[in-house]
């Protein structure tokens, strides 16, 4: 008998804990249909979405001070003359070469 009343009492321990449970989940939708609307779970990933928008904000701004870059690289004009440019080039190979042939013949020779 014993072992069986305990049992009959956990039961009607856990049965009435439950009773309970429902009866304040009942309350707690009452109060939810009656009253004004309210945000009780906030999501999380809205902190995380503004921080990919702050990033995203960030990167259009480098992309646009690019492009302006870019523009200002495309309409410049050169600051050198470029025959003259040519012309010293020029000049310095051939001074380079007489030196460049005399080192290989004297490698050739040894």
């Amino acid at each position: 008998w014993h072992c069986k009343l305990s049992l009959a009492q956990e039961d009607q321990k856990r049965i009435s804990q439950i009773e309970r449970d429902n009866k304040k989940l009942i309350e707690n939708l009452a109060a939810i249909q009656r009253g004004p609307a309210r945000v009780d779970c906030w999501n999380e990933c809205l902190h995380r979405r503004s921080k990919s928008d702050k990033q995203n904000r960030k990167i259009m701004t480098i992309t646009v001070e690019n492009h302006g870059l870019l523009k200002k690289l495309d309409n410049s004009k050169p600051t050198y003359d470029q025959k003259k440019f040519e012309m010293e080039w020029q000049a310095r190979n051939l001074v380079i070469k007489p030196t460049n042939l005399f080192s290989l013949a004297e490698h050739e020779a040894f």
